[in-house]
């Protein structure tokens, strides 16, 4: 389940109903406590939505690449450098070197922290 005030336009998310659940959604549209996502679809409720775990397979779909010699660092750079050591069931996520990180475990958050900290939306290519 997502908190809808976690989401903005352009997110990807799944549907919490099994002919759905493996088909990714793109967030186009908020309102009223309402979501509208291509391809179409409606939830019963905003808190049907579920988050996409980030994993290796999601991180290459986002451009990132493997560091050489490594099966769990990967790189992606924008107007900053973007650092992600994929830990168990969560992300490790190093920006522009920064010895700070912050731990990400799903899509749309890693999607929300590189349009607010680039003003460039993340390319996602699901």
């Amino acid at each position: 389940m997502i908190d809808p005030k976690e989401l903005m336009i352009g997110n990807y998310v799944y549907w919490d109903t099994p002919e759905k659940k493996d088909v990714f959604h793109k967030v186009v549209r908020i309102r009223n406590n309402s979501i509208q996502t291509t391809p179409i679809s409606m939830p019963e409720t905003l808190y049907d939505l579920l988050p996409i775990p980030l994993t290796p397979e999601i991180l290459a779909k986002c451009g990132f690449v493997k560091e050489t010699d490594s099966s769990t660092h990967y790189h992606v750079g924008y107007k900053l450098d973007f650092y992600a050591n994929l830990s168990g069931e969560k992300v490790c996520l190093f920006i522009d070197g920064s010895a700070s990180n912050v731990d990400v475990i799903h899509l749309h958050t890693l999607q929300n922290l590189v349009k607010l900290l680039t003003n460039t939306p993340l390319k996602v290519d699901l």
